[in-house]
């Protein structure tokens, strides 16, 4: 059956109804149907005048199709999408870090040697000799520092007093994530991450620690050669942190001074670390990682030390002179005999002849020039310029030279004829704690005790506060130092 579309004439055609009449005068009558104006339901169709046939008898034919701008779905379809099962099922996106901290690897430099340790896991790499300052170089602390860490079980190690304990962190690893390739990458901890604690106290957050001059953690008892001591060790904590949780490591340190070392099973020694090295090893980021260079410093150098002694009562009653000349007087910086000489080579009587020939009084002249002075004007000897002459320290900042005579006369400025001849003794002293002796003896009879001891004996101490990295570098007068007499059985 043929259905033909009527464009409409008047309104009474547009009502959609079929029309009886041939209006069209097309020829085929009023028994042929027509139709009105299809509903608009997917857009403008382009329909052809010519009309449409319907095929019973292949249907397929008789599909009409357009393309629409929006895609169509089935409310089914949309529910399926929306069920959160689905989403339930797929893996989730892993969030870093994951897991807490991985490594922490923990190293100390700066130290002496390593007491009280749990045993050595490799023997070619023992840091628990007895005197490793002498033993090692600067250069081998370079990577000896480590072996505690690496080849030791719990070991508390032990600094000297005024070196500076460096304490730093390498291998911080927080947790490790794939990068864009998908290799798995590890993730530092970030340096505010890293935090120290000190029994328990937070002090520090950073990769690394630096504990300057450090004082004793030892308990000592008893004195001279029944001293004995105790350390008392601190312990010091570091901890990574991230999201995920802590890890953390105990190391534990103690201090004694160099000079009191052998007390807890070692040597002792005159020089600490830093004295020793003159230097000491600091943190360093040079080459984009975290580690340790020598950093080399004068200050740490040695000072030069100038003094005179006098024995008082020098010639006089039972301490005549020709006792001084028969006995042996020793000069001990920390314990070493520096020098033994005669009594007289120490302090003696002024002869004019025999010492101004032998040029005695001008010992200070080849280090302090600038402190002499022609004799006369047709004389080519030189003595001790007139307005330093037996005077104290306070003019000694005048020839560059440090005063420690501390209300005595000055060794450089000793005007020899009118004091008497003595000798200017020197030695060198790095930065840290020293003593000094100066002694001599004979015998002597005396009314009711019968033959004694007549000793002159003085020992005098210098603490680190006072010899530190603060004192110039430059020559320290200590002056001259009188020394009585005592007696012993």
């Amino acid at each position: 059956m043929a259905v033909n579309y009527t464009p409409p004439t008047s309104p009474a055609s547009t009502g959609g109804g079929a029309q009886q009449s041939d209006t069209a005068n097309d020829g085929k009558g009023p028994d042929t149907p027509t139709v009105g104006v299809p509903a608009n339901l997917l857009g403008v169709m382009d329909i052809p005048q010519t009309g449409y046939f319907v095929n019973h008898e292949m249907p397929e034919d008789n599909i009409i199709f357009r393309d629409v701008p929006n895609p169509l779905f089935d409310s089914f379809d949309v529910s399926e999408l929306n069920d959160q099962t689905i989403f339930e099922l797929l893996p989730t996106v892993p969030t870093f870090p994951d897991t807490p901290p991985r490594e922490l690897k923990v190293y100390v430099a700066n130290w002496s040697r390593v007491i009280d340790f749990g045993g050595v896991t490799d023997t070619t790499k023992d840091p628990t000799g007895t005197n490793l300052l002498q033993a090692w170089t600067k250069e081998n602390w370079a990577f000896t520092h480590k072996w505690p860490e690496t080849s030791t079980l719990d070991p508390t190690y032990l600094f000297y007093t005024q070196d500076p304990g460096l304490f730093y962190t390498q291998r911080a690893i927080s947790h490790y994530e794939p990068d864009a390739d998908g290799n798995l990458r590890a993730v530092p901890v970030p340096d505010n991450d890293i935090v120290w604690k000190i029994n328990g106290k937070e002090v520090h957050r950073g990769w690394f620690l630096n504990l300057s001059s450090m004082s004793e953690t030892v308990t000592r008892t008893g004195t001279g050669t029944a001293e004995v001591a105790v350390a008392v060790p601190k312990t010091l904590t570091v901890e990574a942190q991230n999201a995920k949780g802590v890890m953390s490591k105990d190391i534990k340190y103690a201090v004694i001074d160099s000079d009191a070392a052998a007390l807890l099973g070692g040597t002792s020694t005159v020089d600490n670390y830093t004295s020793t090295y003159e230097g000491v090893y600091v943190p360093d980021e040079s080459d984009g990682t975290k580690g340790i260079i020598f950093q080399e410093d004068p200050r740490y150098g040695p000072r030069d030390f100038y003094v005179r002694f006098k024995w008082n009562n020098f010639g006089n009653g039972k301490s005549k002179r020709r006792k001084f000349k028969k006995s042996t007087a020793k000069f001990i910086v920390d314990g070493q005999v520096i020098e033994t000489l005669k009594g007289t080579d120490v302090y003696d009587k002024w002869q004019p002849i025999t010492d101004y020939l032998n040029l005695r009084h001008q010992d200070a002249l080849g280090d302090f020039p600038d402190a002499f002075e022609p004799f006369s004007t047709d004389n080519d000897t030189l003595v001790v310029k007139e307005e330093y002459r037996d005077k104290g320290g306070a003019q000694l900042g005048d020839i560059n030279v440090t005063d420690w005579t501390n209300g005595r006369k000055s060794a450089i400025f000793t005007h020899e004829p009118t004091a008497g001849q003595s000798k200017l003794f020197k030695f060198s002293k790095k930065p840290g704690p020293f003593t000094l002796f100066m002694g001599t003896d004979f015998r002597v009879r005396l009314p009711g005790q019968g033959r004694v001891t007549r000793f002159f004996e003085k020992e005098m101490e210098w603490t680190n506060q006072e010899l530190n990295l603060d004192t110039p570098l430059r020559p320290i007068d200590l002056g001259v130092v009188n020394i009585d007499y005592d007696h012993r059985d």
